[in-house]
């Protein structure tokens, strides 16, 4: 038979809360999840405008699935020139802009490659 473990004396309390390191945190954050976006939307122009002007398809996808790399390395330039404060960010913290600008741009491509944006079909 298992023996019966003791109760507990221990409890467990909650840290103190730092609002301000909170909002600091948060707007932080905010900032760079906005900048994702914009940065996704550019880059959604850019590869559409290389599918209708160019033959090759290829480059706009690979743009698309690069993207979130050249916004790494652009945050960090930023954070270097003290733009945009990064430099807390660990490597977990990359993930969420990075995929955020991916989803974004990848829905922008949808969106830029159907009607009414591009209708490419022939008239009757």
């Amino acid at each position: 038979m298992a023996k019966k473990k003791g109760k507990r004396e221990e409890t467990f309390t909650f840290p103190d809360f730092d609002e301000e390191e909170y909002i600091v945190r948060e707007s932080r954050d905010s900032k760079i999840a906005l900048f994702a976006i914009f940065y996704a939307v550019a880059v959604a122009t850019v590869s559409y405008s290389l599918v209708r002007m160019t033959d090759f398809d290829n480059i706009a996808y690979y743009l698309g699935f690069i993207a979130p790399y050249g916004l790494y390395q652009l945050l960090k330039m930023l954070g270097e020139l003290k733009m945009v404060d990064v430099s807390k960010f660990e490597r977990k913290n990359w993930f969420g802009p990075m995929f955020m600008s991916f989803i974004a741009w990848l829905g922008l491509f949808i969106l830029f490659s159907n009607p009414p944006f591009n209708d490419i079909a022939k008239p009757d």
